[in-house]
Order: structure tokens, then C-alpha cells, then sequence
């Protein structure tokens, strides 16, 4: 419990009945406790049913999330992301224990969300960039091609020119 404290994720460990035996402070309140005193002996199953009924965090109304979570548990590891609607994100890691148990641990990735995202949009912009650069590049092959005609052509109307004049004297 110390260490669980000293963490800055929400960490909880659950024994093979699948109630809470221990959390710290973070997991409590992501579980909308006051304590983890409140939480202890609670299963897996009825936390995040508290926990989705709070609307804490952003969840799709056409998936039935509490069975999801559940279901998951009955892998070795599982890790999924989840949002809360004031925008932070949590890497949600789900792990079997040696004892038959399950350890959760909530970390938070929002600065990295976050930098992912402005990766993302100045990649499209870059994108953007080379998309007109090309456009810009065709459209100045194609002027320089209508300049070498038009000098080509002036060229042989300053010849014709040049041979007019010298005819005429």
C-alpha cells in the first residue's frame, strides 16, 4: 500500500475472486471514492459499473463497457486507453498476478496524446504543403515550357526581321 501511494498512476490489485484488495488514492477517486477504504472488497464488475455511471469518463453508448472490461480480465494482459471528458487520457494496463489475481494501472498519456495529435496535424499540413508544392512546381514547368516557346518564337521573328532589313538595303 506505501508503494501504491508513492505512484503517480492509479494503481489497484484484485484477488482471484476478483474483489479489490488494495488501491491507492488516485484509483479510488477514478472509482468515484472517497477512499480506498470504501472500495475494498468490491468486485472488479461493480467498480466499473460505479465507475460508468459516474460519466467521469467518455464512453460509447452502443458498447456495453462494463461487460467489455470484464470479459478482458479473462486475458493474461490486456491495455486499452480511456478519456475522461475534462480531455485526460489514461493508458489502462490490465495484468494477471502470480497469485491468480489481476493488478490495474492507470497512467496518464495525455501530454503524449497531445503530442501525437500536433504530430498529426502538421503531418497533414505537410501533406498540404507538398500537395500545392507540386501543384506549384507543374504549374512553373508549364510556364517555363510557354516562355521557351514565346522566346523560341521571338527569336525566329527577330531573324525574319534581321533578314527584312538586310534585303532592304
Amino acid at each position: 500500500e506505501d508503494v501504491t501511494e508513492l505512484s503517480t498512476d492509479a494503481v489497484a490489485f484484485y484477488d482471484r475472486a476478483d474483489r479489490l484488495i488494495a488501491c491507492n488514492d488516485l484509483y479510488a477517486k477514478m472509482a468515484c471514492a472517497q477512499s480506498p477504504e470504501q472500495l475494498k472488497g468490491l468486485e472488479f464488475a461493480e467498480i466499473v459499473g460505479r465507475t460508468v455511471a459516474s460519466g467521469t469518463f467518455v464512453i460509447d453508448p452502443d458498447v456495453d463497457f462494463a461487460a467489455q472490461r470484464v470479459a478482458m480480465r479473462r486475458l493474461q494482459a490486456a491495455a486499452y486507453t480511456l478519456e475522461t471528458k475534462t480531455g485526460t487520457a489514461y493508458l489502462v494496463r490490465d495484468r494477471a498476478t502470480r497469485d491468480g489475481g489481476r493488478a490495474v494501472i492507470f497512467t496518464d498519456v495525455t501530454d503524449r496524446k497531445r503530442s501525437e495529435a500536433a504530430l498529426d496535424e502538421q503531418i497533414a499540413a505537410l501533406k498540404r504543403t507538398e500537395k500545392a508544392l507540386t501543384s506549384l512546381r507543374a504549374e512553373s514547368i508549364r510556364q517555363a515550357s510557354y516562355l521557351e516557346d514565346a522566346t523560341r518564337k521571338l527569336g525566329a521573328v527577330e531573324a525574319e526581321a534581321g533578314a527584312a532589313k538586310t534585303a532592304l538595303m
